[in-house]
């Protein structure tokens, strides 16, 4: 214990500009990270963007109309982060933005084919009622 503490501590005397050039190095690259800002998510922004236009085409606002207006509103949120210069909080707006569209479409999808579905079944009633009155008329 003694030898290795001993052999440290002449370690540490023999080089203190090594160590003292490490702490310095460490010290700046610490400080040069904390410094630059991050970048504007604008790939995320313009994702987000995209699949707002993507849910309008599908006309999600007739099935999905809260799920389209609160992505509206996050990507609102996205860009005022933007300008605020708050990066992460932009960054995460405008990925719930995306989210929400995704949603929003997917919930259109949905209630389309639920309507489809819906309409099918009006005309299997239809049907039926005629084939039950034409076996009615027959006998």
């Amino acid at each position: 214990m003694y030898l290795s503490t001993n052999v440290f501590s002449y370690a540490s005397n023999l080089y203190p500009s090594v160590r003292q050039t490490i702490v310095l190095i460490s010290l700046t690259a610490l400080l040069a990270s904390c410094a630059s800002a991050p970048e504007a998510p604008t790939g995320q922004i313009q994702s987000a963007e995209q699949a707002i236009a993507a849910a309008e085409r599908i006309t999600a606002s007739d099935y999905a109309l809260p799920e389209l207006l609160e992505a509206r509103a996050d990507l609102v949120s996205a860009r005022t982060a933007v300008q605020n210069e708050d990066m992460v909080a932009a960054s995460r707006y405008a990925e719930l933005s995306k989210a929400g569209a995704e949603l929003a479409s997917a919930r259109a999808g949905e209630g389309k084919i639920r309507a489809v579905i819906d309409d099918m079944q009006k005309n299997i009633d239809v049907l039926r009622l005629e084939m039950q009155r034409k076996t009615g008329q027959m006998q």
